[in-house]
């Protein structure tokens, strides 16, 4: 039974706490103990070998007020569009379905 113990929930990021103005960095060393000790847990220490030594950090680029207002309420407003239009398509073909079993029962008759 393997077991590895870290007594710091965001060990791997550095940096003042909540509420400071600087902003917290990754450290690479941090970093490669998280991933070697998770490649030792499932047995695959192999990749401890192939891994390179350097943690490279790529940020999201910035993006300016009016893209992210746009993105802000497409990820908002899509999905209960998406809802509404299922709810409205599903509505509309239980209407057909229901007309065409009246039409079926007064043919018969």
């Amino acid at each position: 039974m393997k077991l590895v113990v870290i007594a710091d929930g965001d060990f791997p990021i550095n940096g003042p706490a909540y509420g400071q103005q600087q902003p917290r960095r990754l450290q690479p060393d941090n970093v490669n103990l998280l991933s070697n000790a998770l490649d030792w847990l499932s047995d695959d220490t192999g990749l401890i070998a192939l891994r390179t030594k350097g943690a490279v950090t790529r940020p999201i680029r910035e993006l300016d007020d009016a893209t992210k207002t746009i993105l802000k309420y497409t990820n908002f407003l899509l999905p209960i569009l998406l809802v509404i239009g299922y709810g409205v398509v599903r509505a509309q073909r239980n209407r057909l379905t229901r007309i065409k079993r009246m039409n079926e029962n007064y043919e018969r008759v």
